[in-house]
């Protein structure tokens, strides 16, 4: 047991006295005067400086001047004025910038052909065919051997891209959407040129064409010249060019043969761009007509044959390069290859004519 006794338990004791002194707080004291806050509307900008700025954002030049001159006059300002001019100037130069590109790219890329009678395009020479005196004559008294045949067609062939704006260098070829065109009629004027319609008509990267009716046209010895698409046919994938002429007398008729005249098992010959190799000459048959529009080759065909001349031995045109059929959506088809028949060119009927389209198609008529 514990020597000593147990403590009684400690109280505390609180009177009224306690209590009434202890709600008595310290006063604290007075807290200092504030100042009057200015409304919302003392920290926006005035409505003319907003109107006068709007109109400033369709000239980004004269923009950034105005602001220049803003930024140095409010430098003294609240930071609440500062904040809303701030504002103000930020989203004003974000939409002239967004106005001053799309006005660049249309100048540039997008520029609409003039109306109200012809196209007046830039044009070069194609030197190479301006000086061949005589054009070469077709077609040959015989049927001539694969050397000829390439020997005196492959000046008649051309490049032929939409992509025509800015100055021409031979490696812009490389990356321009392109195909091939063949020589129709030339005379002391110009040269009349077939070719397909999805050729000219290919709008390249994304989708953008200085001009719908312009394209340029390229020889094997690489002189080039701007040519106007001059007529489309509303039905075939057919197309013609016209190239004005330099200097030169020497006249050129290309034959064309009759579609009902095409002989299954024809040899043939196809001068193309075929994944850019230029001017290659390959060979086949006619394999089959389907009664209407085409013919079917058995002579290989790629990308950039399109538009490309389907010569027989003696230099006769059969037929323009459509299409082949892609082995990645048919991947059973084996060499299907598709030509338009060329007597299309024979008829000024089925043609969309401009730029004096229908008097120049006449003129290769007339010829015959």
């Amino acid at each position: 047991m514990s020597e000593f006794p147990p403590k009684s338990e400690e109280r505390v004791v609180i009177t009224a006295s306690d209590v009434a002194q202890a709600g008595a707080a310290p006063s604290s004291p007075p807290a200092p005067s504030a100042s009057p806050i200015p409304p919302p509307a003392a920290y926006e900008v005035p409505w003319w400086a907003v109107l006068l700025a709007s109109c400033l954002a369709i000239c980004l030049p004269l923009l950034c001047l105005f602001a220049i001159g803003i930024r140095v006059g409010i430098r003294r300002r609240d930071v609440r004025t500062q904040a809303a001019w701030n504002g103000l100037l930020c989203t004003l130069l974000i939409v002239s910038g967004l106005l001053t590109s799309v006005a660049v790219t249309y100048t540039l890329t997008l520029r609409p052909k003039s109306s109200g009678g012809p196209v007046e395009v830039r044009l070069g020479a194609l030197r190479s065919l301006d000086g061949i005196e005589p054009l070469p004559s077709l077609p040959a008294p015989h049927p001539m051997s694969t050397v000829e045949l390439a020997a005196r067609t492959k000046p008649l062939v051309f490049i032929v891209t939409p992509d025509s704006f800015g100055a021409f260098h031979p490696d812009s070829l490389e990356t321009a959407s392109l195909g091939a065109g063949t020589l129709l009629y030339a005379d002391n004027d110009g040269y009349l040129v077939g070719t397909n319609r999805h050729v000219v008509d290919e709008r390249g990267l994304f989708h953008l064409r200085p001009s719908a009716d312009r394209v340029r046209v390229v020889t094997s010895d690489g002189n080039y010249a701007d040519g106007q698409v001059v007529g489309r046919h509303s039905r075939l994938d057919l197309a013609i060019l016209w190239v004005a002429r330099k200097s030169g007398h020497g006249s050129f008729r290309q034959p064309v043969s009759s579609y009902s005249d095409v002989p299954v098992g024809q040899q043939v010959f196809v001068i193309g761009h075929p994944q850019r190799l230029f001017f290659t000459l390959s060979n086949g048959l006619v394999s089959r007509l389907d009664g209407t529009d085409l013919l079917q080759l058995s002579a290989p065909i790629s990308p950039g044959n399109s538009g490309g001349p389907v010569y027989d031995s003696s230099g006769v045109l059969l037929g323009i390069v459509t299409y082949k059929v892609d082995k990645q959506s048919s991947p059973n088809a084996e060499n299907l290859n598709f030509a338009t028949r060329a007597d299309a060119f024979l008829s000024e009927s089925g043609w969309d004519f401009y730029n004096q389209g229908s008097g120049r198609l006449k003129r290769f008529l007339d010829a015959r």
